[in-house]
């Protein structure tokens, strides 16, 4: 509908049913034809206006019909971005967790363009989302798109470390990641490694109950590296296809965590054969935290060389555009999204997927 007929239709007594219009007109033609019509016709008591007199009111006049119908086909104007927009749009892009070394480029980008061609406001998003999207060019391009799937060894145990600070949803990952692999038909082994958090042990023997897989602890308290060569001989012994191993998220106490880390990757590299396993780093981030994800998989990635990354919590009101400055930063795949509390609520990460999601 023209925004002339939206304007009529706004007219109280011409918003009404086509017969009632048609009754209106007639009788509005006839007090025209009489000789004083504009000082004695009356409606409830006051004088009535005419049609042009109603459209003069709105600022409105007839045209022909030829062109009403031209005003109903104009499409709506677009509207040229302006350098003055170009502030706003940085602000909202930092609040949508892009960060704001990613929002910054993105506007300094079109900020450039608009000194030569003319930008429209309508052709922001694509021009977003193709930006975002290239901030994944360099993994695809190094490593291919399958670096976006957890690849599974297929001579020995595919060992999995999950690290992550307390809190961000690192023993749910695990459960998510154990039910996935069991009913994909694998042998899945969890290694309860915090095993300074007492309640980390506990969750995890929970979870490998209702998930149907087995776990190794030992007593809270042992070295962790410990509980990861008791996982490895029960995994070569027993032929496991996968084994998760759980670690601490003391990221307050770098030098202490990093030894327990590099403890653990060499008791894996020890007992298990060259090119007969496969060693997966994974970074758990919680995606409500915004861009203090950020800085966590920047501290751990110093700590231990990262593979990849788990998003959690992507249930929730976040939008997790901190993906793509990780992507951008840190050369980092995700590969797993957590999209709610369910053991089946994990979802494989696509890139054309989670970009079309955040838009």
């Amino acid at each position: 509908m023209s925004f002339f007929k939206k304007i009529l239709n706004k007219i109280p007594f011409l918003n009404k049913d086509k017969e009632n219009k048609a009754e209106l007109e007639e009788e509005m033609v006839k007090d025209a034809g009489s000789a004083d019509s504009s000082e004695k016709s009356v409606f409830f008591g006051e004088r009535k206006p005419t049609l042009e007199e109603i459209l003069a009111e709105h600022e409105l006049k007839s045209v022909p019909q030829t062109q009403q119908a031209i005003l109903d086909e104009k499409p709506d104007e677009r509207i040229k971005l302006e350098k003055r927009d170009l502030e706003t749009l940085e602000e909202e892009l930092i609040r949508s967790d892009l960060g704001v070394n990613l929002a910054m480029d993105f506007v300094e980008k079109i900020r450039e363009q608009i000194k030569s061609v003319e930008i429209y406001r309508d052709e922001l998003q694509k021009k977003l989302q193709d930006y975002l999207l290239s901030a994944f060019d360099e993994i695809l391009r190094e490593q291919g798109s399958e670096k976006f799937a957890l690849e599974l060894s297929k001579e020995g145990p595919t060992v999995v470390m999950i690290l992550g600070v307390n809190g961000v949803g690192k023993t749910t990952s695990i459960a998510k990641l154990a039910h996935k692999f069991k009913n994909e038909g694998k042998k899945v082994l969890i290694a309860a490694g915090d095993t300074f958090r007492a309640a980390a042990e506990d969750q995890l023997r929970t979870w490998a109950e209702r998930t149907g897989t087995d776990l190794i602890e030992m007593p809270h308290g042992s070295k962790s590296s410990a509980v990861v060569y008791k996982a490895i001989e029960k995994a070569k012994e027993e032929s496991y296809d996968v084994v998760l191993v759980d670690t601490a998220g003391r990221l307050h106490n770098k030098k202490n965590l990093m030894e327990e880390l590099s403890k653990i990757k060499q008791v894996i590299e020890k007992n298990l054969e060259e090119g007969k396993y496969l060693l997966e780093t994974m970074l758990v981030l919680d995606s409500s935290m915004g861009q203090n994800s950020l800085s966590q998989a920047e501290a751990f990635n110093e700590i231990c060389d990262l593979d990849s990354i788990i998003l959690t919590k992507f249930d929730g009101s976040s939008k997790a555009g901190v993906v793509f400055s990780i992507a951008h930063k840190l050369k980092l795949p995700v590969k797993f999204l957590g999209t709610g509390e369910k053991m089946e609520d994990l979802e494989s990460f696509s890139v054309e997927s989670f970009t079309r999601k955040y838009f």
